[in-house]
């Protein structure tokens, strides 16, 4: 395949042994490559991107990351950005698509859906599929808003979706997952403070664990992921839990005030009601024509 105009960018962060295999998968086919590595990182992170490419930027650390993505797509030359991280990777089918597409672009910037692999499987219910991802689009088109840590770019034009996924290779042990949550939750709960702002935070303490746990293995069907799916919606739960505990630790620890046995007791119920229907949900969802229709009338009536 002839290089594309296209610039892969990529932020790393003690990534020796992930980064190898992201550019492997591109370095044949793109006209350029910009590595910004953390200054914070303390493994061999920059000798590996000077391996592929001359354009290896190391900048300080920035809690939110996209700060530092900006700085490699405001570098780039070509005429078009592919922002790639560190523990992902293109397939050959993916790369034959963007070539495709270049040829003759519809649109301005790409969704691609990607494909998470955790603890060795690929995740493919879980709120993690297609889990699309805004990363192909026109030099000065895209550009990260840097104000949350889940962020796409924002993008001036038409957007169009590719078929092929990305491999993202997310959470390869649990001690990995752990050095995330800690980094992530610290700043998710910036962004909760605010919107919190003089609220208790009796209610959110309890709620969004509960919530979390129903959506990722409810209704987004983390159950059809076995043992995986339990395992990862439990984790997200926790995650929850740790970035609403982070903005009491913001507040200094301060005395909340416990609402009463009733009042826990309500809202326990209020989600246990909404596991039912989602579990209701499920059975229908699985269910043949005939028996759907049957069961969403039960439900319709609260049976």
């Amino acid at each position: 395949m002839p290089k594309l105009d296209l610039t892969v960018c990529s932020l790393a962060l003690n990534e020796e042994k992930n980064l190898k295999k992201c550019l492997e998968s591109v370095k044949n086919w793109v006209r350029e490559i910009i590595v910004v590595v953390d200054a914070d990182s303390r493994d061999k992170t920059a000798e590996v991107a000077k391996k592929f490419t001359d354009k290896v930027l190391v900048k300080p650390h920035k809690d939110n990351f996209h700060e530092n993505k900006q700085i490699a797509i405001d570098k780039a030359t070509s005429k078009w950005v592919l922002w790639l991280d560190a523990d992902e990777k293109i397939s050959q089918k993916l790369a034959e698509e963007i070539a495709m597409v270049l040829k003759k672009p519809k649109a301005e910037a790409y969704h691609m859906p990607r494909k998470n692999v955790m603890f060795g499987k690929w995740i493919k219910h879980t709120g993690w599929y297609p889990d699309w991802q805004l990363r192909l689009f026109k030099q000065g088109k895209g550009k990260y808003p840097c104000k949350k840590i889940h962020e796409n770019p924002e993008v001036e034009g038409k957007i169009e979706k590719l078929k092929n996924p990305i491999v993202h290779y997310n959470y390869q042990n649990v001690g990995q997952y752990v050095e995330k949550l800690n980094r992530y939750t610290a700043l998710d709960a910036k962004n909760l403070a605010k919107e919190l702002k003089g609220k208790p935070l009796f209610l959110p303490l309890i709620t969004r664990p509960i919530n979390e746990f129903i959506k990722r293995f409810l209704a987004w069907e983390g159950y059809k992921d076995g043992f995986h799916g339990l395992v990862m919606s439990l984790l997200q739960s926790f995650y929850e839990l740790v970035v609403v505990i982070k903005v009491w630790e913001m507040r200094e620890f301060d005395e909340q005030k416990l609402e009463s046995i009733s009042r826990i007791e309500k809202e326990v119920k209020k989600t246990f009601k909404d596991w039912q229907w989602w579990k209701r949900e499920s059975v229908i969802r699985e269910a043949r024509v005939l028996k759907r229709v049957f069961y969403k009338a039960l439900r319709r009536f609260g049976l």
